[in-house]
């Protein structure tokens, strides 16, 4: 297994990104504790920026969005 993936946009047939995925899985469950951490911290801190920028855009909107952005 290659351990040097290069990620690209290209487009595969099913069978090459099955086995792109297994490759890339493999990648990932070899990496180190520490590096393991940092990447989850920082997929914790876009979700974070991704919900307060939510709650901003929609504070306030009442009746100017749809009713499914604004309340329940």
């Amino acid at each position: 297994m290659d351990q040097d993936i290069q990620f690209s946009m290209d487009a595969f047939p099913p069978p090459k990104m099955a086995e792109r995925a297994e490759d890339i899985g493999v990648t990932k469950a070899k990496m180190d504790f520490w590096t393991m951490f940092g990447l989850a911290v920082l997929a914790g801190a876009f979700i974070a920026m991704g919900a307060m920028f939510a709650t901003t855009v929609t504070a306030g909107a009442e009746g100017k969005l749809y009713f499914g952005m604004t309340g329940w």
